[in-house]
């Protein structure tokens, strides 16, 4: 069991994780949503021969990667039910995040780069996705097995 002060230690530290990340989506939005406009009005299709094409390849990876080096070290912290859970959530972050930055790199040479940018900031999203959800969860794991310090009365007698 956990005490007061643990549990809203815990509290505080969940909301403000989960304030970073909403002002951080929200405020990518922003300009993803001045550029979609932007390409929106072209009807160029990529080419893999676009400096854009492999930034878009890059960009992508690194994402994967960040996630993997995120999530990794807190594999071991993942035993309860309640992180099981988690655990699968994260998993299927992961995997549409995977699976936006194939799909944006795959369609980038024969359609609107606008679409395979779409699916790019989709990647990008899930990758949030999966890390929150697995961090929120092993924050609060680790929370709950916090060991409440004995009575006093115990201590006295």
């Amino acid at each position: 069991m956990s005490t007061h002060a643990d549990l809203m230690n815990q509290s505080s530290s969940t909301a403000l994780l989960v304030f970073m990340v909403l002002i951080s989506v929200l405020g990518a939005v922003v300009p993803f949503a001045i550029g979609f406009a932007t390409t929106w009005s072209s009807t160029d299709t990529g080419s893999v021969k676009d400096a854009d094409f492999w930034h878009n390849i890059s960009s992508n990876v690194l994402t994967i990667m960040a996630n993997f080096v995120m999530i990794v070290p807190l594999m071991p912290s993942i035993k309860g039910s309640k992180l099981s859970t988690a655990y699968a959530t994260m998993w299927i972050w992961l995997m549409l995040g995977i699976a936006f930055a194939v799909i944006s790199a795959a369609i980038y040479p024969d359609r609107n780069t606008v679409w395979s940018s779409l699916f790019a900031f989709f990647a990008a999203i899930a990758a949030f996705g999966a890390t929150l959800s697995i961090t929120l969860a092993v924050g609060s794991d680790q929370a709950d097995q916090t060991p409440s310090p004995p009575d006093q009365d115990k201590k006295n007698k």
